[in-house]
């Protein structure tokens, strides 16, 4: 049975961007209230809104890693067909990034101490 239109467009539409500004607000408040921020403003939020070296150097590490690692070699496999017939490739990346994946980001956090 399939659910009726108006909860695809709840679902799809409405739901994403409400959550979107829920959500990242509430993560920022939780993390001036775990600093030990008592009194937030609106001029303390956009203060750290933008974050610190050690988010953007994780952010940057991260994605050059995931860029290198779509550029290995590996196997190539082929997903469900479409209601067209297309059957979508896609490159198997998992099994050899996951060990190097942990050993970055625990190198990453042993370089800031602070963390």
């Amino acid at each position: 049975m399939k659910p009726p239109e108006w909860y695809d467009v709840v679902r799809y539409h409405i739901v994403p961007p409400i959550f979107l500004v829920v959500f990242t607000g509430a993560v920022q408040y939780l993390a001036h209230v775990g600093q030990g921020a008592t009194y937030i403003t609106w001029r303390l939020a956009a203060s750290k809104a933008l974050g610190n070296s050690f988010s953007w150097g994780c952010v940057g590490l991260f994605s050059l890693w995931a860029f290198l690692w779509l550029q290995v070699p590996s196997a190539q496999i082929h997903g469900p067909s479409t209601l067209f017939g297309y059957r979508p490739p896609y490159q198997v990346q998992c099994k050899g990034q996951g060990s190097p994946s942990q050993i970055g980001y625990r190198l990453v956090n042993v370089s800031y101490e602070r963390v």
